[in-house]
């Protein structure tokens, strides 16, 4: 938050997009996580042993003694294990390759965030947005869009509207973030 408040104190607006996705940790493919792993230099053993750790998982439903087939497990990484998060973070570090704003990361925490005081600055937030949302869809992690929100931050922001997925984002002026709550009056 040091940048929105560096930008606070100059006077300028910033627009912040909180984005969540859905089922986070539950829908990373395992395949395209190998490959993401090796394309970042993880090899040799230590690929395989995550492969091994990650593909040798089944599970069942089991409703009133009455009892599915067995079925292997082909995505998601071990919420609770130690593992688990940095698989995660691995998968969707270049979510903001390729944009022009700023953005914190942390586990499955995403903020998107820029000064926005022209129609011009939030023309160039919504393509970053748009960038994103077609990350997410090529990289299978779609977004709960109910749940992801825009936070207008400085008394001369002229809070443009966003949208993900051509659905437009709630506007709140208080949100929790990494357990602490942020007010848009900052």
């Amino acid at each position: 938050m040091e940048d929105v408040t560096s930008s606070l104190n100059r006077q300028r607006s910033e627009d912040v997009v909180f984005l969540d996705f859905q089922k986070a940790f539950d829908k990373v493919p395992h395949q395209r996580l190998l490959l993401r792993l090796k394309s970042i230099g993880v090899i040799g053993n230590l690929l395989s042993w995550i492969g091994n750790w990650l593909g040798n998982r089944e599970q069942r439903v089991v409703i009133k003694g009455c009892a599915s087939s067995w079925q292997n497990v082909t995505s998601g990484v071990l919420q609770g294990s130690v593992l688990g998060p940095l698989l995660f973070v691995a998968y969707i570090n270049d979510i903001d390759g390729d944009i022009l704003c700023k953005t914190k990361k942390f586990a499955d925490d995403t903020k998107l965030y820029s000064e926005v005081s022209s129609k011009s600055d939030s023309e160039k937030f919504q393509a970053d947005l748009d960038k994103i949302s077609s990350w997410s869809q090529g990289w299978q992690m779609l977004f709960n869009i109910d749940k992801c929100k825009v936070m207008h931050i400085g008394s001369s922001n002229q809070k443009f509207t966003y949208n993900l997925n051509g659905v437009e984002l709630q506007e709140v002026s208080v949100e929790r973030d990494l357990g602490i709550y942020i007010e848009s009056s900052l």
